[in-house]
């Protein structure tokens, strides 16, 4: 999630590329509409709630996508 208690998304991602560099991400938020076009440093942002099938390609765009920069998965 974007926002958590204690760390946010985007923190634990960057902890999380530190040991792993180019680790995928996929974020996801009640509050997706807010984060357009604001960088997260994640390939896809998914609005909650998702479905299950919103959920599987919101997870293949962000494994497929080249370059950082987040998706509005719709």
């Amino acid at each position: 999630d974007v926002a958590m208690p204690g760390m946010t998304g985007p923190e634990v991602v960057r902890r999380a590329r530190e040991r792993r560099p180019g680790l995928r991400a996929l974020f996801v938020s009640g509050y997706a509409a807010s984060y357009r076009g604001e960088v997260l440093d994640a390939e896809v942002l998914l609005e909650k709630p998702y479905t299950l099938r919103r959920l599987a390609t919101a997870v293949a765009t962000a494994l497929e996508l080249q370059q950082v920069g987040y998706q509005y998965a719709t």
